[in-house]
């Protein structure tokens, strides 16, 4: 019998080998129904150095393919039938006025969302901080004084637990 974390990594995540792609497993033993639930959310190859668009539109084609693969493999195996797969493409939002954008980020908030990421579609991904790729969310700011601390318990004992405003 073939383990899921296989045929999740080699049937799934072959085609994305050359990104910069790890898993973590905090058991020797990896338990299969744990990776049944297990989702790789995918939204860029930063490895190939072209443009935004053309990475994403890449990817799109990739992501394609796996989803093909994967309905194959489960029409030969009953049961991952009812196991949707486990490479998902993250959707982006093509904004064209800082309006739109606004508008977006708005809905994103709204819906229990951080924020989001504004990419410029010409850029080649660089690694680092640039220009060709920004966060933008809110930042809370708040002023306090503080009165004093209270020592850390547990694990943290002998440190800083907490301050007292």
């Amino acid at each position: 019998m073939i383990s899921a974390r296989h045929i999740y990594i080699n049937l799934c995540l072959k085609d994305l080998q050359n990104e910069n792609f790890r898993y973590e497993g905090r058991k020797k033993v990896p338990i299969d129904e744990e990776w049944y639930n297990i989702k790789f959310y995918v939204f860029d190859l930063p490895n190939l150095m072209e443009p935004f668009k053309a990475r994403y539109q890449k990817l799109v084609e990739i992501v394609e393919t796996l989803q093909t693969n994967w309905t194959n493999y489960q029409s030969l195996n009953q049961e991952f039938m009812n196991i949707s797969c486990p490479v998902v493409l993250c959707e982006h939002t093509l904004v064209e006025s800082m309006d739109d954008m606004k508008c977006f980020y708005k809905f994103v908030l709204d819906n229990g969302g951080e924020g989001i990421m504004l990419n410029d579609p010409d850029a080649i991904y660089e690694g680092k901080r640039s220009n060709g790729l920004l966060k933008y969310k809110p930042s809370f700011d708040m002023e306090a004084r503080i009165k004093g601390y209270k020592d850390g318990t547990g694990k943290y004992n002998g440190k800083l637990g907490a301050f007292i405003c």
